[in-house]
């Protein structure tokens, strides 16, 4: 029995419930929006229909009821979930969460992955040396742009909570779809990641979704009081990029783009081409003025 499932046994659903962090999600800060790498990540986002839900930050958060929503969850029986919330029956689907949150219900729907065919994930995401064997990956051995994505991942599409700084093949799976525009069922993968959340016998993840939650409990007309409001570390800032090597806090400007394939360089590739341009025709234009 591991220590997880014994703190369980031993609190009761009701406290065990209790000693969870509610994690808040992750929202793109709105002084890092323009930038054009974030612009490019947000594109990615958007071909999702994921966008709003990384750019909303007046969405406040009610810990005790989602934690009330987490000890009340059951069924789970294919993709339908209840819970109640304040006297409130929560009953959904992954079409009901395209309806509340508008994020499509089509696309990869994967949670287990227990195969890397060929190690096209692990040779993806490291830059080390890959072996025949497929792995975890180390955050510290990721290119720039994945270190983003994993944390887009991690604290926002699939939370678990605590520092992570290794990449599972879930996590990779999920980035290596979003950088390759390839459709995500995000609605399926949270429902199927609300049932890992209340097994005690798997890990100790803490409770996922806090800020989404409460556009559904707003929708399904959840008596709710004062809630709390998001705050600086609840969001991706110019600290994320500069942990991520993607902004130089000391400079304060972006950093040099990652030389990695996708689409997010793509994009930079063609933003700084496009300043290059720029900076050129600007040139060709006063020369032309002083003739």
């Amino acid at each position: 029995m591991n220590k997880n499932m014994a703190k369980y046994l031993t609190l009761g659903m009701d406290k065990y419930f209790g000693t969870k962090k509610v994690l808040r999600g992750r929202t793109f800060h709105p002084d890092i929006r323009t930038m054009g790498l974030v612009l490019g990540v947000l594109e990615l986002l958007r071909f999702q229909g994921w966008a709003e839900l990384f750019l909303d930050t007046r969405l406040p958060v009610h810990e005790k009821e989602v934690r009330e929503f987490y000890t009340n969850l059951n069924g789970l029986e294919g993709s339908v979930a209840n819970s109640s919330v304040n006297g409130v029956d929560l009953v959904f689907d992954s079409v009901r969460l395209d309806e509340i949150f508008h994020i499509p219900y089509v696309g990869l729907s994967k949670y287990v992955w227990t195969k890397d065919v060929n190690c096209m994930l692990t040779s993806n995401f490291s830059q080390e040396q890959i072996t025949a064997r497929s792995r975890k990956v180390l955050k510290g051995e990721m290119s720039p742009v994945h270190k983003l994505l994993f944390e887009l991942v991690q604290k926002g599409v699939l939370p678990r909570g605590g520092r992570r700084h290794e990449a599972s093949l879930r996590d990779m799976g999920i980035a290596h779809a979003l950088e390759n525009k390839d459709p995500i069922d995000c609605p399926s993968l949270m429902i199927k990641h609300m049932a890992k959340v209340i097994d005690p016998k798997p890990g100790a993840h803490q409770l996922a979704f806090g800020n989404l939650f409460t556009t559904m409990f707003t929708t399904f007309d959840v008596p709710l009081g004062e809630g709390r409001a998001l705050v600086s570390c609840d969001m991706i800032t110019r600290s994320t990029l500069a942990t991520c090597r993607l902004y130089d806090e000391g400079n304060q400007a972006p950093a040099a783009p990652p030389r990695v394939p996708g689409p997010v360089s793509t994009l930079l590739n063609d933003l700084h081409a496009a300043k290059e341009q720029n900076e050129t025709l600007r040139a060709e234009l006063e020369a032309l003025r002083n003739l």
